[in-house]
């Protein structure tokens, strides 16, 4: 190498040094002379973040269990009210034993005087006599309520043998053992009529009339008085009541006595 190309290279060399060293003065005056960068500033570019350590991951936690609906609580017993107590009589005081004594008080005899109040007794509504409206059907049309037994006080067949009177072909007839009479026109059963000593009728039977009265003489001596109310086509409506025994035979004697 020649003289002339050793100073060509030291120039270069030279050049190069002065050149990189008003390079890096020029780049730190501009970078004092540079402003703040701003997060706002748009198209800058932000530092980069220093990397994060990894976090663990939070527990997940399980879905808690329901909790158990209590049920609706039984109703507490209702204690029953307890009864009254009985009441606590005082104890009755003493008597005196001796005659003509009465209930002691303190020790000295007192007359105890007790008031009664009469009681009214109801009387009866309906009087046993006379017995009213009964009714016997023609045997020829309704044997078993032709017949009456006065002894029962019911309506029976014209043949019971209980039977002492009963109803045929608009005839009152008796049994063989009881008699009958007609007494002729009353007011009611309870007209006090006589009867006649040849009154009773032999054929054990008259006819029926409305308002008349007849006796019936039963077997055992007793007399049953018979009012006529109404004389049906096929039967006879007939009040009665009892009266005392009598001789069939009495001649002008009341049939009831007064």
């Amino acid at each position: 190498m020649n003289t002339r190309q050793l100073f060509v290279l030291l120039l270069v060399v030279s050049t190069v040094t002065f050149l990189d060293a008003q390079t890096r003065r020029t780049g730190s005056t501009r970078e004092d002379q540079k402003p703040a960068p701003s997060s706002s500033s748009r198209g800058e570019e932000r530092a980069p973040a220093p990397p994060s350590q990894s976090q663990p991951p939070r527990p997940v936690h399980p879905t808690p269990p329901p909790q158990p609906v209590n049920p609706t609580p039984p109703p507490r017993p209702v204690n029953p009210v307890p009864p009254a107590p009985a009441p606590v009589y005082p104890a009755p005081p003493p008597v005196d034993p001796s005659p003509g004594g009465g209930v002691l008080f303190d020790g000295s005899p007192v007359t105890v005087v007790v008031e009664t109040f009469p009681v009214a007794v109801p009387h009866e509504s309906v009087p046993r006599w006379p017995v009213v409206g009964t009714e016997l059907v023609d045997r020829l049309t309704d044997a078993g309520n032709s017949g009456y037994s006065f002894e029962d006080g019911e309506v029976v067949p014209f043949n019971d043998g209980d039977a002492d009177l009963y109803s045929e072909a608009n005839l009152l007839r008796v049994a063989d053992d009881c008699d009958i009479q007609d007494l002729g026109p009353a007011k009611n059963v309870k007209e006090d009529l006589r009867v006649a000593k040849n009154g009773w009728e032999i054929s054990k039977g008259v006819e029926v009339q409305t308002g008349h009265q007849y006796a019936v003489w039963l077997w055992n001596g007793d007399c049953v008085r018979i009012f006529v109310q109404e004389v049906l086509d096929d039967g006879v409506v007939f009040d009665w009541m009892p009266g005392r025994s009598i001789e069939r035979t009495a001649l002008k004697g009341p049939l009831f006595g007064r």
